[in-house]
């Protein structure tokens, strides 16, 4: 009789299909199971995403908003002096539009009698690294009209090394204007003061005077009274005259019987 032939069989495993032991295959329920759990993963990971985004977008929103519409100019300029970058509020002190700007040299907008002092300020702010300097300075906008602006300057330093200025440009020309009112105020109250000063001490002189005369007459009728003779008298008042009256020389004259000359009598004092 004939033996049967041995045959190799597999067994399936406990998931229902073969695999290598020790890492059996995952069942078409599980694998879908886990596609969805990475599925919503991915979902919420896009959203995380999108609102970032979307933060982001705001935020530069914002400094946009910022930047542009700040209350100074704000610039950057190469170490050439050349306009990098403006914003919207920089564009309208300029008074011209953004593309005809960029590029062009700061000191063409100061004014011809202030570019002396501006090359000599810019140059010291170059050689300053991180330094921070300001200044006032009459700047002169596209239409040459002139304005009095306040200049804040910072030298920074980009990755490359070169020289980055940075400009915030306010324009002060209201508190110029104030000022040069209060000092011709200033100097209109001065002068006042001045002349009620030289008034007041004109009166007062006058009463000086005054008073000198009263104590001067006050003495002569003491002398009259105290006194019987004229030349007593006369020797009196000229010494009152002097002492109480503040003046250098009193004298006392008569004229001469039948003669034109008059003859000191009395006289007090030192000249």
């Amino acid at each position: 009789m004939k033996m049967p032939e041995p045959t190799l069989s597999a067994t399936p495993d406990d998931h229902g299909t073969s695999g290598e032991p020790g890492n059996p295959a995952l069942s078409t329920d599980e694998l879908l199971h886990e596609l969805q759990v990475h599925q919503i993963e991915l979902e919420m990971q896009n959203e995380t995403l999108r609102d970032s985004q979307s933060e982001l977008a705001e935020a530069r929103d914002r400094y946009a908003d910022l930047y542009e519409l700040a209350p100074m100019g704000y610039l950057t300029l190469r170490d050439t002096s050349q306009i990098a970058e403006i914003n919207l509020t920089g564009v309208m002190l300029l008074g011209s539009e953004r593309r005809s700007l960029l590029d062009r040299r700061f000191e063409q907008f100061v004014a011809p009698s202030a570019r002396e002092l501006w090359i000599e300020w810019f140059t010291h702010l170059k050689n300053q690294i991180g330094a921070q300097q300001s200044m006032e300075i009459e700047l002169q906008r596209a239409d040459n009209s002139i304005f009095w602006a306040r200049i804040v300057g910072r030298n920074l330093l980009q990755e490359s090394e070169q020289p980055n200025i940075r400009l915030a440009v306010l324009d002060i020309s209201e508190r110029k204007k104030a000022e040069a009112t209060l000092e011709k105020y200033k100097s209109y109250l001065e002068e006042l003061v001045a002349i009620r000063t030289a008034e007041l001490h004109a009166k007062e002189k006058r009463i000086s005077q005054f008073s000198r005369l009263t104590a001067t007459l006050s003495a002569v009728n003491q002398a009259i009274v105290k006194h019987s003779s004229l030349d007593e008298i006369f020797d009196a008042a000229c010494h009152a005259c002097v002492v109480h009256g503040g003046y250098k020389l009193a004298w006392m004259g008569q004229l001469v019987e039948n003669s034109p000359h008059l003859e000191i009598r009395h006289a007090h004092g030192h000249e």
